[in-house]
């Protein structure tokens, strides 16, 4: 029996069907919020789980939000960006938007809407749960790993027969075991190569403002 074209034709076809419609649904309306940013996290996941109670977030099936440094990413339907647009300008927050959410990362752009759009919703509802529950503590480390392992090896799981008929992955590394464990091997190595550069960049951009801020007071 030809596995291979019995998953083309009844999973495959079916599924880049659905992404195609799920793909023209209406646009999602994006938000940079400056308050909440890494130099003060306590007071921004705060602040964020505030106006996640007060725009009535927690209906909304689309909205998440993602960290960036200087800025919060916050994302919405058309049915709540007027909300989070009135909260923000009358708390006096620091903001760029309204905008069309439009995605920079390929992968993610090409499932946008079939399947990172509710992706991202579930973890960040996942994480307002995680910011009310006076139960984790000092062991938050330990929930984040253990809900990240759950995912990750639920992903890794649902596609082990999927990856063998197409003749990679399990082929390769011996069993889905070892699949699992070289590609998350992989990840944590290309993420800790990211941090590193990140941090990098960082250092570099004190040093030049020190430097500037240097210059101006022996201007003075």
């Amino acid at each position: 029996m030809d596995y291979q074209n019995l998953i083309k034709k009844y999973v495959c076809a079916p599924v880049l069907s659905k992404i195609t419609k799920c793909n023209q649904v209406p646009d999602i309306v994006e938000f940079e919020i400056y308050d909440f940013n890494d130099t003060k996290p306590k007071e921004s996941m705060e602040g964020l789980a505030k106006l996640y109670k007060e725009c009535g977030l927690a209906k909304d099936p689309y909205w998440h939000f993602f960290i960036e440094g200087k800025f919060i990413v916050l994302r919405c339907s058309l049915e709540s960006w007027k909300k989070v647009y009135g909260y923000l300008k009358d708390n006096d927050l620091m903001y760029l938007g309204p905008r069309t959410w439009k995605e920079p990362w390929a992968i993610t752009k090409r499932y946008q809407h079939s399947i990172f759009r509710n992706l991202f919703h579930d973890i960040s509802e996942a994480v307002m749960v995680l910011c009310h529950d006076e139960l984790i503590g000092d062991h938050h480390d330990y929930f984040v790993y253990s809900i990240a392992e759950r995912m990750i090896h639920a992903w890794f799981n649902h596609n082990a027969y999927l990856n063998a008929s197409v003749g990679t992955g399990i082929d390769t590394y011996g069993d889905s075991q070892h699949w699992e464990a070289g590609i998350t091997a992989k990840i944590a190595l290309d993420r800790a190569s990211f941090g590193g550069r990140y941090t990098y960049i960082l250092k570099q951009e004190a040093e030049r403002k020190a430097k500037e801020n240097g210059k101006e007071s022996t201007n003075s």
